[in-house]
């Protein structure tokens, strides 16, 4: 489904400089001097036409139609031709910003409780939505079947961490899966989709927003943009969704994440049962930010064995 916010019109443009755009009114002519014998005086033409000139009009005047967004204040028009591959034509329009503001104009207040964007399901207190695919290293792909699809990191991420205060997109890894560096309470997270994925582009908002992945993980948290082609396999899936999980087998893999990261409190980090208490919620999640608490190394050892690419790599 495109974007609501979409709109398509039909438009006259000079073929030299496609810099201004006329809209046709209703009887499709919009006065101006390509449209009549005036058009000779223009200085575009005269620098890139020889030969004869018709009498009636611009040989360079064009028609066509553009999308535009009418959410936007300001209304760039950008040629429909250019827009076959666009987030504005498929579902990856509800990761736009603009229409998040728009139509979910609620959504993902800054509270820093990481559970903005519930669209689906939950497990506990943590939403594990139906329509996105979760990998082993708690990132995950909304791909409906569009052109376009979007990854982020889940809210067991976010609210188990607690704190974000950086994030980067420092290095090409060569292999097409996207990577991304998060920087909390000094440690570095590198995340790893486990597929390739083609056409990259990092969410820039993060770069001054970095606390999104907390408080809106599934909307404007978004990662990485980016491009699907090539066919489906066997019964319709597509080779980005091979080791992903989604619906109800997410969330059973999302409940037993829950106890594992309880364990891995009390068994590994901490001398006795009795100081990991003051730690833990009943059902076995974090109370604390754990990079407010836990020593760098055990942030390491976390990092390791919940958010590793090693333990998200989905294909060879």
């Amino acid at each position: 489904m495109k974007c609501p916010f979409l709109q398509t019109k039909s438009v006259k443009y000079c073929g030299l400089c496609r810099l201004t755009m006329i809209p046709l009114d209703g009887d499709g002519r919009t006065p101006e001097p390509c449209s009549g014998p005036g058009y000779e005086a223009c200085p575009l033409l005269a620098a890139h036409h020889d030969g004869p000139l018709p009498q009636d009009q611009c040989p360079h005047l064009h028609f066509g139609d553009v999308h535009c967004c009418a959410a936007s204040a300001v209304q760039k028009q950008i040629p429909c031709s250019r827009t076959a591959v666009s987030r504005c034509t498929d579902e990856g329009h509800r990761h736009c910003p603009l229409y998040l503001a728009m139509a979910e104009p609620g959504r993902g207040g800054d509270d820093g409780d990481g559970d903005g964007g519930d669209d689906g399901r939950d497990d506990g207190d943590l939403p594990v939505p139906d329509t996105l695919a979760f990998a082993p290293n708690h990132l995950w792909l909304d791909h409906r079947g569009g052109r376009t699809c979007h990854i982020g990191v889940d809210a067991f991420f976010g609210r188990a961490l607690g704190r974000v205060d950086e994030i980067h997109f420092p290095f090409d890894r060569g292999d097409g899966r996207p990577a991304v560096r998060i920087r909390a309470a000094g440690v570095d997270f590198d995340l790893v989709f486990p597929n390739r994925v083609e056409a990259v582009e990092a969410n820039p908002h993060l770069a001054v927003a970095p606390r999104d992945i907390l408080c809106d993980p599934y909307g404007r948290g978004w990662l990485f943009e980016g491009i699907v082609s090539g066919p489906s396999a066997a019964g319709g899936r597509h080779p980005l969704h091979r080791g992903l999980r989604r619906g109800a087998e997410a969330r059973r893999w999302m409940r037993r994440e829950h106890e594992r990261l309880a364990l891995f409190v009390h068994d590994r980090l901490l001398d006795t049962s009795d100081a990991a208490t003051p730690l833990l919620q009943d059902g076995g999640f974090p109370r604390l930010p754990l990079a407010d608490v836990l020593p760098a190394g055990a942030l390491v050892r976390l990092h390791t064995e919940f958010f590793s690419h090693h333990t998200g790599r989905a294909d060879p």
